[in-house]
């Protein structure tokens, strides 16, 4: 008898298992190349550079002009505060700009990086509950997420959130595991990616923080001491900056910390409503923004609900025309993600691989406490405020993947189903949105809702630089001050640009008017625009019109009687003006280590935290 024949089975299964990994190999390929070229394709023309990447760009141009010694000791600040968080944001932007060069596009594609390296790291923290069919699903849909792949498509402080999460969070779970034999390197890995993540935005500060001690509280893993000293010396390191910031102003980021929190859950609108309907809305956003990350659909509307209406009534509920349009969608979205929540705790409560109810405990924390906050801000949220909700919206996927293949006789032919279905919806929104950036620098490009970027209109890097050469023809021809004014979003961008090629230019808000120089304004090409020049005809003469599709540039001539002098002097410009009474001094390291004062440049328009 052969005895060889009862191993066949196995090595049929061996060789299957082989075969198996090596198309798995190959669609993981596949998925990184399409993600890569959605977030790579006309990166540069298409760039979003508006008011806050400007703003930015001028802060780390400081640092590439000069040295690293000019970088900022914190970054941006959080909206409607003075507070600010640390400066890795900056950091990440000057290696971006010492790598591929002190432009616009240069400072961005750091984050176009970490937002392609999100999905391999999505994929092995999902690869912790999941199976690998499932993961790569769940990694397609995100490789392919209007939502994540616009926000990977320019820089801006929150984008490269998710990236940070998720790099979190597979630390703590590689930390507890109790097969890894090295927890403790997992550990400070865990609390680096924690501490930068918590720079990056406000609400990543609040909730993470807790919601990873919450983890290891509870499962409490044997970490040799040493271990835990060197997480917290990384924790120190990356905080450094603002360590000696505040030592340098006596404890301003704490006192402006203390502020923060007040202002950002008691505005005005969520003062107005009960906690019930907080939580309503923040439940019927959750539901909505994952329906937009893993569709890319837009058109979701959710009827507001109050609880106790003046009317008597015990609920009023209230839904317009455009409410009615699109309430399928909202419905659909609030069931998907309840759904997902009860998927999710059926498989919590059956899960025995020690392995898989980590991940899913650590996934479960993390989508309670970002609903948690949500509740708090449930009047006030942002679309930049659910890139905290991507990880969860994988996680979401990843149970109805698994779900609807245990209930289909063809587990397999389901799971593409879930997946081509999401993937072409996701497909179809980033093809109109391309469309629509490519035409924007020659048509008035009518643009549908906007819940992913919320923009006024579509505007490229490639139409601002189109019109600062506009700008620097005519200070070419006569040497005359560029006076500019536009809507807030486009006027310091396009400034920006004059003064990376040395023009010396001036708001044109209420500068005088003289003899020499060139007057423009610039807005969104639409109906309003006449009315917005006719402002401008007391004291100028139109005398040229010329549009860059969704924005149009206007040429003044000052009116002979309004002149008061002849021109005015260029002073020069301080690279950096002192910070305004009562807003909190911000240190380069240069400032800080020659005990020098500090300063910023920053006006009211730069929040965005």
């Amino acid at each position: 008898m052969d005895k060889s024949y009862h191993h066949r089975p196995l090595q049929a299964t061996h060789m299957d298992e082989n075969k198996n990994k090596k198309i798995a190999t190959g669609v993981f390929l596949v998925i990184l190349m399409v993600g890569f070229f959605l977030r790579a394709f006309n990166f540069a023309p298409w760039l979003h550079f508006e008011l806050d990447q400007a703003r930015d760009a001028m802060v780390v141009d400081l640092a590439l002009d000069g040295d690293a010694a000019d970088l900022p000791l914190l970054g941006p600040k959080a909206a409607g505060t003075f507070l600010r968080l640390g400066p890795a944001f900056y950091y990440m932007q000057y290696l971006g700009g010492l790598v591929f060069g002190q432009t616009p596009q240069g400072l961005a594609y750091p984050f176009m990086i970490l937002s392609l390296l999100t999905l391999p790291l999505a994929y092995l923290v999902l690869r912790r509950a999941f199976s690998r069919n499932v993961s790569l699903a769940s990694m397609a849909v995100l490789s392919v997420s209007a939502f994540a792949v616009m926000y990977g498509r320019f820089a801006w402080n929150p984008n490269p959130i998710p990236f940070f999460l998720l790099l979190t969070f597979y630390g703590l779970l590689r930390a507890v595991d109790e097969r890894e034999i090295h927890k403790g390197r997992y550990l400070v890995l865990a609390a680096l990616a924690m501490a930068i993540s918590t720079q990056l935005h406000f609400l990543v500060f609040l909730t993470l923080p807790a919601a990873s001690a919450l983890f290891m509280l509870i499962k409490r893993p044997r970490i040799r001491w040493t271990s835990w000293v060197m997480a917290a010396a990384a924790v120190l390191l990356v905080y450094s900056p603002v360590i000696v910031n505040d030592f340098k102003t006596k404890g301003a980021s704490i006192a402006q910390f203390k502020e923060a929190v007040t202002k950002k859950s008691d505005t005005e609108k969520n003062a107005e409503h009960s906690l019930v309907e907080k939580g309503l809305r923040a439940y019927s956003e959750a539901s909505a923004a994952t329906l937009l990350i893993l569709s890319g659909y837009e058109k979701i509307e959710i009827p507001s609900i109050d609880v106790g209406a003046p009317d008597g009534s015990l609920v009023d509920v209230r839904c317009d025309s455009k409410c009615r349009q699109n309430i399928g969608w909202g419905f659909a979205a609030v069931v998907l993600f309840s759904l997902g929540l009860l998927l999710w705790g059926v498989k919590f409560s059956l899960e025995r691989e020690k392995t898989h109810r980590d991940m899913l405990l650590l996934s479960g924390i993390w989508t309670a406490a970002t609903l948690a906050l949500y509740v708090l801000l449930a009047y006030n949220l942002s679309p930049r405020f659910f890139l905290l909700l991507v990880p969860a919206a994988m996680v979401l996927f990843a149970l109805l993947a698994e779900f609807s293949g245990k209930f289909s006789k063809k587990p397999l032919a389901a799971l593409v189903f879930l997946c081509v279905l999401a993937i072409s919806s996701n497909l179809l929104s980033l093809a109109g949105r391309f469309d629509e950036l490519s035409r924007a620098s020659s048509e008035a490009v009518e643009e549908g809702p906007d819940r992913i970027l919320k923009e006024k209109a579509r505007v490229t890097l490639a139409q601002q630089l189109a019109i600062a050469d506009e700008l620097e023809k005519a200070y070419r021809e006569n040497g005359a001050i560029v006076y500019l004014n536009s809507e807030p979003h486009y006027r310091r961008a396009v400034l920006y640009h004059l003064r990376r090629r040395g023009i010396p230019y001036e708001d044109l808000r209420n500068a005088k008017v003289y003899r020499k120089g060139n007057y423009f304004v610039l807005y969104l090409t639409n109906d309003s625009y006449a009315a917005k020049v006719a402002k401008y005809a007391e004291n100028y003469t139109e005398v040229e019109r010329k549009s860059f599709g969704t924005l149009t540039l206007s040429r003044f001539l000052p009116i002979p009687e309004k002149i008061v002098a002849e021109q005015q002097i260029i002073e020069p410009v301080p690279a950096k003006k002192k910070s305004a009474p009562g807003v909190p001094v911000r240190y380069t390291w240069r400032e800080a280590l020659a005990g020098l004062g500090g300063s910023t440049e920053e006006t009211d328009e730069e929040e965005n935290l």
